[in-house]
């Protein structure tokens, strides 16, 4: 995971890849299960910390990319598919698998962490000095949705962000 870089096509000042990314998801995860008094699993913690797996064998495709209409959601998940088919096992990191591994409650911290820690990169992006519209894309993205989101971790690292 460690070979595999995430934003294909965004301007970096420093390295981002799929270990990296997953561990800060991981780690981001656990704090917010703690908040919601959750106990979290050796299983849970394997699953959050593998989700991108599949990534290893696709490359990191922009959410954009993946979701820019019906037609490339479809070709995305096909392509998924067709991975799954010559690597069986790594099919309990998928969405559907992980939700059922956490159940709705901690699957919805995941996906929170998840966006957290691509908010958190690209803003210590812009305070090293990155000035992309792609990077401001992403940060704007992220605040957007993670605005919607509860819970007192979250509020104030929006709030109190790294952003600068």
């Amino acid at each position: 995971m460690k070979d595999v870089q995430r934003l294909s096509g965004t301007p970096k000042n420093e390295s981002y890849n799929l270990l990296e990314h997953s561990s800060g998801v991981l780690f981001i995860f656990l704090q917010l299960c703690k908040e919601r008094g959750l106990t979290v699993t050796g299983e849970d913690a394997e699953v959050v910390l593998m989700h991108d797996i599949l990534e290893t064998q696709t490359g990191d495709l922009l959410y954009d990319a993946k979701n820019l209409n019906s037609l490339t959601r479809e070709y995305w998940r096909g392509i998924e598919d067709h991975v799954l088919s010559n690597f069986p096992h790594l099919d309990r990191y998928c969405d559907a698998n992980i939700e059922r591994t956490l159940g709705s409650e901690k699957f919805e911290l995941f996906k929170q962490a998840d966006l957290l820690e691509l908010f958190l990169f690209c803003s210590r992006q812009k305070v090293l000095g990155n000035k992309s519209e792609r990077n401001q894309l992403v940060i704007d993205n992220c605040k957007e949705l993670l605005s919607k989101q509860e819970g007192e971790y979250l509020q104030n690292i929006i709030i109190y962000g790294c952003e600068g």
